[in-house]
């Protein structure tokens, strides 16, 4: 498997090097990234042009001393950027435009600025490693739900109806409401995975929206989608599930989309040598158990990698892309989405301020996170505006 692997990678990679311009990558100094460079480096004949963009002062998300490391073990010619809080919200205005519709993704602001320092360095084409972590499960959501479903939500699931109707009961009393959907949907026999970017429940929704508008996110959305996978097949395991639903879904809907978006916005062209299709047929035919091993996610394109990028990049903790909910909450952030979301007349007449002005108090005060939802409905705002 790890040398069909690394040879569709290969000319993955190889095919996508063909261009009459420069060609480059961003380089974040993680294993998708930091593979992408390495094979890059044996086909080029001069040193890959590579990008990283970082947060000032967000330690958490701040990988530039891995890109760093990998550029320097692979001669590149390096390029940074480090962006503020003041680049994040003066450039909120002109992100809407540029998405043309409320892609609820904090992360297309670093995009952006590393888009545009590749256009000022003269690099017009960029590798990116979108696709790779649906494919080799590479989100930690995988195998916590993955171990959930098999130890506590697929029993329960198939349990009586009577018994899961009273055990449920018992839970609503005692459990916070993020624990009670899963009783909710087990007795109504629905799938666990909704997708991977669910950031209000259906409860919340119903709290936070003036009016009903009758829409049912399983029966009108995720339902279908499972069907459309069960007219091929039942035979699926609960990770191969997970990965179709975020293929068809967050991949195309959201991680494809902002790449594209803000790329283009720098008139920069993004490739996907992880979504040939060639590999992606072969990845979704690795069993589930070398994809995720010993809680280990991407296991087996992490083995594909050894030898060809350092140890300890494909041993290190993930890291999420810079630019996310939690990494741009500043007290200034947090003050310009309340204002702006309260002055928005379009905002009091759809939602109910009273019980977004709590989800931001709430964040303020250090109750719990609240940054994904915060971000989606000053999104949402300023792109109505």
């Amino acid at each position: 498997t790890i040398k069909k692997l690394r040879s569709l990678l290969r000319e993955s990679i190889r095919l996508r090097m063909m261009s009459d311009v420069p060609v480059g990558a961003f380089l974040s100094g993680g294993i998708d990234s930091s593979l992408n460079v390495a094979l890059m480096t044996e086909i080029m004949d001069r040193p890959v042009e590579s990008f990283s963009v970082a947060i000032n002062n967000d330690k958490k998300s701040n990988e530039l001393k891995y890109a760093k490391e990998v550029a320097k073990t692979f001669h590149t010619n390096h390029h940074e950027e480090t962006i503020s809080n003041k680049d994040f919200i003066e450039f909120l205005p002109e992100m809407v435009k540029i998405q043309d519709e409320p892609i609820a993704d904090p992360v297309c602001i670093p995009l952006y600025f590393v888009s545009k320092l590749a256009r000022n360095s003269k690099t017009y084409v960029i590798q990116v490693g979108e696709g790779v972590d649906e494919l080799f499960c590479g989100y930690s959501l995988y195998s916590t739900l993955e171990n959930f479903n098999r130890s506590y939500y697929e029993p329960f699931s198939n349990l009586p109806y009577i018994i899961k109707k009273c055990l449920g009961g018992i839970g609503k009393v005692f459990l916070p409401e993020k624990k009670q959907r899963y009783f909710d949907w087990a007795i109504k026999n629905q799938e666990l995975f909704w997708g991977g970017v669910n950031i209000f429940s259906e409860k919340q929704k119903t709290q936070l929206l003036n009016k009903n508008y009758k829409y049912n996110s399983y029966t009108d959305f995720v339902e279908p989608l499972y069907n459309g996978l069960y007219s091929k097949s039942s035979d699926y395991d609960f990770i191969s599930k997970m990965i179709y639903m975020d293929i068809k879904h967050r991949l195309p809907e959201l991680l494809l989309m902002r790449v594209d978006k803000m790329a283009m916005a720098s008139s920069v062209e993004t490739r996907v040598p992880y979504l040939d299709h060639k590999l992606v047929e072969f990845a979704l035919n690795v069993p589930s158990n070398m994809k995720i091993k010993n809680g280990i996610g991407k296991y087996i394109l992490k083995e594909s990698a050894r030898g060809l990028i350092p140890g300890k990049i494909i041993d290190r903790p993930k890291v999420g892309f810079c630019g996310s909910a939690d990494s741009m909450m500043s007290p200034e952030f947090l003050n310009y989405s309340k204002n702006e979301i309260n002055k928005s007349l379009w905002m009091k007449e759809t939602f109910n301020l009273d019980y977004i002005n709590q989800i931001i108090k709430f964040h303020v005060d250090g109750k719990g996170n609240n940054g994904m939802k915060i971000y989606s409905l000053i999104n949402l705002c300023l792109w109505h505006k």
